[in-house]
């Protein structure tokens, strides 16, 4: 720690003062953290992290109507904490400490930080870094992102081209008629982050699913999809144009955009049924 701050004694010090200064030692001077870190970007574990996302990539296909996620999402959540946790146990072994005296030397220096106004050490960082793997929307979308790299590999080597947005051969999906929805009606969609629209069939009611294809749109980082006309185009171009729904974005961290705000008005009707929800559909196979 700064010299200034030696003078200041907290509750630990002779016990985790020499912790400090040997992680420090271990990280070649770095932080004392580093070693924590590191060990999370060795080889070993990090195939087995993207065997597990790769293997399970193909159930985030799927969701509901409601705007809630399929039960076995959660479960492979926890499945990918545990993965982490595993990991940690391992690399605190290695560093010849124990779970109470990491913990221990982790509130010291939280008590460092928070009292002494010293973070020389990057506590904040570390521990968002640490804890990343709790975060359920995140890993939501480090699944989503294997789905779309699975999809590009399969890609055909001749695909269709508009501007710097790829498209995709159709597409056969499961979708699930929301409530206050009718034959003839349209359902708006999100898969995938990307909006879609379907025509319910014939016959089939609220809660029953049935067959659509959709073309799957890629590069979405670099182009946008109307929702109401469909029409598709470039960020860089036309950004400063685009409308987009506020309630969308804040509440399920998706964008749904308009070419302009006569396409907003005109979706209006329509959207409103999903406006802050999630509809999602299932691949068939």
């Amino acid at each position: 720690f700064d010299c200034c701050l030696m003078s200041y004694y907290l509750n630990g010090d002779e016990e985790n003062l020499p912790r400090l200064e040997r992680l420090r030692a271990l990280s070649g001077g770095e932080s004392s953290l580093t070693p924590f870190l590191c060990g999370f970007q060795e080889g070993g574990f990090q195939t087995e992290l993207q065997r597990f996302i790769a293997e399970h990539a193909p159930s985030f296909k799927t969701a509901c109507v409601d705007g809630s996620h399929p039960l076995e999402w959660t479960q492979y959540h926890r499945e990918y904490r545990d993965i982490y946790e595993r990991h940690f146990e391992d690399v605190v072994q290695r560093l010849a400490m124990s779970s109470e005296e990491v913990q221990e030397y982790f509130r010291w220096l939280h008590d460092s930080a928070r009292f002494l106004d010293d973070d020389s050490e990057d506590l904040w960082t570390f521990l968002d870094a640490l804890t990343s793997s709790e975060d359920y929307e995140a890993f939501v979308q480090v699944m989503f992102a294997e789905v779309r790299k699975q999809q590009m590999q399969q890609q055909p080597t001749e695909v269709v081209v508009w501007r710097r947005m790829e498209i995709e051969e159709v597409e056969e999906i499961q979708v699930t008629v929301p409530h206050g929805i009718s034959a003839g009606q349209t359902v708006q969609l999100q898969y995938l982050g990307l909006p879609y629209k379907v025509v319910v069939p014939e016959g089939f009611e609220p809660g029953t699913a049935f067959s659509a294809e959709i073309v799957l749109h890629k590069n979405c980082e670099h182009s946008y999809l109307c929702a109401h006309c469909g029409t598709k185009f470039d960020r860089a171009d036309n950004d400063s144009n685009v409308s987009k729904c506020k309630r969308c974005f804040e509440r399920c961290q998706r964008d749904v955009c308009y070419c302009n705000v006569s396409c907003q008005k005109a979706d209006w009707p329509l959207h409103k049924l999903s406006c802050g929800k999630v509809v999602n559909v299932e691949v068939s196979y």
